[in-house]
C-alpha cells in the first residue's frame, strides 16, 4: 500500500495574534478572521464559510491560510473535541488554530478532510499542562496515498454518504421542532404560560428521585443505562452494560414504564439535564428483558405521579428551550463538570394542565416518535455503513474500485 508523510504533501500554518478587524458582516474580498469558537457556528459543520471577525489586509503569511486549507485546533482542550473545518476562504488564523493545506498535484483536500476525520487529535498532543499541537506532531504523520483521481473518488463516495447522513439528521430535526410545535400549540410556550396554567415545581409530581448505582459493570448482571444511552428525549439501547447488584438493590432500581432518566453530570453542559423516558417494550423490542433493567449512577430516576402527569408531558417540557434554560440555570460547576442534583431537579417549575390534556398531547406525537426512531434506524445503519467504507478506504481496500470506476 503506497503512503507518504504528510509533511511532504502538505503546507502547514500556524496561528498567530489577529489584526483588529472588524465585525464579519457578508463582506467579499479580505481575510476571515478564525478562532476556535468559529468552527461552532451554524453552517460551518464542515466548512467554515463565516466568522466574527473581518480584516482587509492579510496578517501575518505564516498564519494566514488560503481557502481548502483544513482547519483544527492546536491548545488546550479544543483539541479534544476533534474539529476538523475545510476553509471555503483565505482566514488569519488566532494563536489557538492552525491549517494544513494539501499540496494539489499529491493529495486531495476532500480525502485530507476525510483521513483527518478518521485520526484522533489527542493521540499526538504533546505538553503536560496545557495540551498543544504544532507543525512537528503533524509532519510526520503517514497516510495512505492513491493517485489523486482515486482519493477525488474515494472523497466523492464518502461525501455521498455523509450527505444521506445530513438527511437523516434534518430529518429528525424536523420532527422534532414538529413536536415543539404541538407542544406550544396545545400548551403554549413555558416561558410566558399565555394559557394560565397552574404551576408548581417537579418535585410536587414526583413520587421518588432516586441516584443509581456505583457498582462496576461485569460480564453478569442486570441491563443497566448510563449516560450514552440517554439521548435528547430518546433511549439508546444500542450498546447496554450489564451491573450486578443484590436483590435488594435491584429492588429500589428496578425501572418501570414511565420513569424519567435524567443526567446529572457532564462535561458539556448541554448534556446535563437531558432526559428521557423509560418503556419496557422498547428495550423488549432492543433484544432485552425490559423488566430488568436499572440505571447508573450518573443518571438520576424521577418516578412521577400518573395520575397529575404524563412522562411524555414532563419529557417534552423539559426538551424545550426554556426548559433546558431552566435545567441548565439549576446545574452547577465543579472542576470542569457540570452537575444537577435531586434537590435542583426537584425545583424546576413545570406547567400543570389538565392531565387529560397532557395524554392527548402524548397521544398526537406517538405517531411523529415512531418516525423519528424509523429515521434514527437508518441513520445508525448509514453510520455503520460510513465508518466500515471509510475504514477500507485508508486501508487500501477500495483502491482498486474506485480506481475501476
Amino acid at each position: 500500500m503506497q503512503t507518504a508523510v504528510l509533511g511532504d504533501v502538505a503546507n502547514f500554518y500556524a496561528g498567530a495574534s489577529l489584526p483588529a478587524g472588524e465585525d464579519f458582516v457578508g463582506q467579499s474580498g479580505g481575510y476571515l478572521l478564525a478562532k476556535v469558537s468559529d468552527m461552532n457556528l451554524p453552517g460551518n459543520e464542515r466548512t467554515l464559510s463565516r466568522t466574527r471577525g473581518w480584516s482587509a489586509v492579510a496578517g501575518a503569511k505564516s498564519a494566514t491560510a488560503p481557502a481548502g486549507s483544513l482547519v483544527l485546533p492546536k491548545r488546550g482542550g479544543a483539541i479534544g473535541t476533534n474539529k476538523k473545518r475545510i476553509l471555503e476562504r483565505a482566514c488569519i488564523l488566532d494563536p489557538n488554530l492552525m491549517a494544513v493545506e494539501a499540496l494539489p498535484e499529491r493529495l486531495d483536500k476532500g480525502y485530507l478532510y476525510h483521513w483527518f476525520q478518521s485520526f484522533d487529535l489527542s493521540s499526538i498532543v504533546n505538553g503536560s499542562t496545557v495540551p498543544q499541537l504544532n507543525k512537528k506532531d503533524l509532519a510526520p504523520l503517514r497516510l495512505p496515498l492513491p493517485p489523486v483521481d482515486v482519493q477525488q473518488r474515494i472523497a466523492q463516495v464518502l461525501d455521498q454518504v455523509d450527505a444521506l447522513r445530513d438527511k437523516r439528521r434534518e430529518a429528525i430535526a424536523r420532527l422534532g421542532a414538529l413536536v415543539q410545535a404541538t407542544f406550544v400549540d396545545m400548551f403554549g410556550d413555558a416561558r410566558t404560560n399565555p394559557m394560565n396554567w397552574p404551576t408548581g415545581p417537579m418535585a410536587q409530581v414526583v413520587d421518588e428521585f432516586r441516584y443509581g448505582t456505583s457498582v462496576k459493570s461485569s460480564a453478569q448482571g442486570h441491563p443497566a443505562l448510563r449516560i450514552p444511552n440517554v439521548l435528547s428525549g430518546t433511549l439508546d439501547m444500542s450498546e447496554i452494560k450489564k451491573v450486578p447488584v443484590s436483590e435488594a438493590e435491584f429492588g429500589r432500581l428496578r425501572l418501570v414504564d414511565g420513569d424519567l432518566l435524567f443526567v446529572r453530570t457532564n462535561g458539556n453542559p448541554e448534556y446535563v439535564g437531558r432526559c428521557a423516558v423509560f418503556s419496557a417494550e422498547d428495550a423488549s423490542a432492543a433484544g432485552f428483558d425490559g423488566s430488568e433493567f436499572i440505571y447508573a449512577s450518573y443518571l438520576i430516576r424521577a418516578r412521577l405521579r400518573r395520575d397529575a402527569v404524563d412522562p411524555g408531558y414532563v419529557r417534552e417540557h423539559l426538551l424545550s428551550a426554556s426548559g433546558r434554560a431552566v435545567l441548565l440555570s439549576k446545574s452547577k460547576t465543579s472542576a470542569g463538570q457540570y452537575n444537577i442534583n435531586i434537590q435542583g431537579l426537584g425545583e424546576v417549575p413545570l406547567m400543570m394542565p389538565p392531565v387529560g390534556l397532557q395524554k392527548e398531547f402524548a397521544r398526537r406525537i406517538e405517531r411523529v416518535k415512531m418516525f423519528q426512531k424509523t429515521h434514527e434506524t437508518h441513520l445508525a445503519a448509514l453510520d455503520a455503513l460510513f465508518v466500515s467504507v471509510r475504514h477500507r478506504a485508508f486501508r487500501g481496500e477500495l483502491w482498486a474500485d474506485a480506481a475501476a470506476v
